[in-house]
C-alpha cells in the first residue's frame, strides 16, 4: 500500500516545491501555486513538477509491486511451501544427487535428484 503523504513529502523535499509555494491540492491529485497569480515562466515550471511528479508515483507504483511480489514469494518460504537454495550446488548437493542415481536413469528419477539435493540442504543448512 502506498503511502500518499510520505511520497509527497518525499517528494516536495527532493524538489524544494514549497521554497517556490508549490502545494499539492488532495481533492485534484496534483501541484498548484498556493498563490494563483503566476506568470508564464512560473506555468511551465508548474507542468514541468506536475510531470515529474506522475514519473515518481509510476516509480513508486512498481517499486511497490516489486515489494509486494517479494513478500509472497517470503510467505510461501515461510509457510515451507518453497525453500531458498543456492543458485549453484553445493559439494554435498552433488553428491546427494549422485547418490540418488539409478543405473537406469529415466526422466522421472530428475524429481527424485532434485528432492535429495533439496533434502540435503534443509537437514544440514549448507551455505
Amino acid at each position: 500500500m502506498i503511502d500518499l503523504e510520505k511520497e509527497i513529502k518525499a517528494f516536495s523535499d527532493k524538489y524544494r516545491v514549497k521554497e517556490n509555494k508549490i502545494v499539492f491540492d488532495h481533492k485534484r491529485g496534483t501541484w498548484f501555486f498556493e498563490d494563483l497569480s503566476f506568470g508564464d515562466q512560473d506555468e511551465k515550471t508548474l507542468i514541468n513538477l506536475r510531470v515529474m511528479w506522475l514519473g515518481w508515483l509510476d516509480c513508486v507504483k512498481h517499486k511497490q509491486s516489486e515489494i509486494d511480489q517479494l513478500k509472497a514469494k517470503l510467505a510461501k518460504v515461510e509457510s515451507g511451501e518453497w525453500v531458498i537454495v543456492p543458485e549453484e550446488p553445493t559439494e554435498r548437493m552433488l553428491d546427494s544427487a549422485y547418490s540418488s542415481i539409478s543405473d537406469n536413469l529415466h526422466y522421472a528419477d530428475l524429481e527424485n535428484i532434485y528432492n535429495a539435493m533439496i533434502r540435503v540442504t534443509q537437514e544440514n543448512g549448507d551455505e
